[in-house]
């Protein structure tokens, strides 16, 4: 129960300070200014008669008043802030209902497979592991499809739910709520594709994910590793550089012997394509456009400068198209040609390496280990022309 105060009503947000009057005993006068944080922990009067009263003061607080107009202007911008959130997230939310719905496509184009198998055979007449073969995969096909099509009802209703949240007040307290649920179906959605998808729907996937998050040159890679290549691929390839089929075409010995080594070491493998991309390719383009590669030259400029050239060295790649594009990437033989331009070159082993944790990654797996992604390796060529190394040094 809460203590009644001598005279007083408890408030919020005080703090009490006992208050002795003169010619107070000991006692109370030890108590003289003494504060307490909640009406409970006040003692009682020490003495009959006692003249001693409490004095509620209000707490200090660190809150900076502010303008009331500014202040209207701040939550003004915070809730177009929000709503700005709330629209990528819907973007986002659309993009993951497309993919499901790719998704459920595939599973029915194989229970449709099944249901033709089944009506041109006489299932009794298969031995018995086979009938309990055939019946295992129509439980995983109606297992897959339950699952999908719940996921995508779920989906369907989170967009429904942002669409009208948009229109309310209340955007801030549900924002971080709905981000949520969208990580969870977007995870299951991509477990879904992680573990069953067939290469064709992750090459529909791929393309709608690569428009989604701006990833043109890392889907364009993704394709050059499949055994057959599309007419939109080889143009890509002409306009941007030359495949090789194999290391030797590059007739350069150091060159082979360097591919050939890193080839044998992740894969085991003795030979692969070669992909050479010029100075003037979209992804050269991207790459000295880049904050990871600018920050790069600028920390080895001065050895450069120094020493003509620099040891071969990793880069890596935080976020973007070559995030994904590039995962094991290598600055090399960098130095100065005759009219004084820096050039180098960036070279990475297509290769997904086991126990992969992202889903894109896993994926890439399980299609390199079935033989529908293939090794290759890559090379790009950088020029940074001689007027734009003062931009470095500064």
């Amino acid at each position: 129960m809460t203590k009644k105060l001598y005279g007083y009503a408890v408030k919020e947000n005080v703090i009490y300070q006992w208050s002795s009057e003169s010619g107070a005993c000991e006692v109370c006068k030890e108590m003289d200014g003494k504060l307490f944080e909640s009406a409970d922990e006040i003692p009682d009067r020490p003495h009959p008669n006692c003249k001693c009263h409490i004095e509620i003061l209000e707490k200090e607080s660190d809150e900076i008043n502010k303008d009331p107009i500014e202040a209207h202007r701040e939550k003004l911008k915070e809730r177009k802030r929000n709503e700005l959130e709330l629209a990528k997230l819907l973007g986002d939310t659309k993009s993951l209902e497309e993919e499901i719905e790719e998704y459920i496509k595939q599973v029915n184009k194989q229970e449709k497979e099944i249901n033709k198998f089944e009506d041109v055979i006489d299932i009794n007449k298969l031995e018995s592991k086979d009938r309990q073969k055939l019946k295992e995969v129509k439980e995983q096909i109606n297992s897959a499809k339950y699952k999908a099509v719940k996921t995508k009802g779920e989906v369907f209703n989170l967009k429904i739910e942002i669409v009208e949240i948009s229109h309310t007040d209340n955007i801030l307290n549900i924002l971080d709520k709905l981000y949520y649920r969208f990580q969870i179906l977007k995870r299951q959605t991509e477990e879904y594709i992680a573990n069953d998808a067939d290469k064709w729907l992750i090459d529909v996937l791929g393309f709608i994910f690569s428009k989604w998050q701006n990833l043109p040159d890392a889907f364009e890679l993704y394709k050059i590793a499949s055994p057959n290549l599309d007419f939109s691929t080889q143009n890509y390839i002409e306009k941007n550089g030359k495949l090789y089929e194999k290391i030797s075409d590059l007739n350069s010995e150091q060159l082979e012997k360097d591919i050939h080594s890193r080839l044998k070491k992740e894969t085991g493998k003795t030979d692969c394509k070669v992909l050479l991309l010029d100075n003037e390719s979209s992804i050269s383009k991207s790459v000295l456009s880049s904050y990871d590669f600018k920050s790069f030259i600028k920390e080895n400029i001065n050895d450069i400068r120094k020493n003509g050239t620099i040891p071969n060295k990793n880069i890596t790649f935080k976020d973007g198209d070559l995030y994904n594009a590039l995962h094991g990437a290598m600055v090399k033989d960098v130095k100065f040609d005759s009219d004084g331009n820096l050039i180098m070159r960036i070279e990475d082993l297509y290769n997904f390496e086991p126990k992969r944790t992202s889903i894109r990654g896993r994926t890439g797996e399980r299609l390199q280990n079935i033989g529908k992604l293939e090794n290759f390796y890559i090379i790009i060529l950088i020029k940074i022309p001689k007027e734009e190394l003062i931009k470095f040094e500064l």
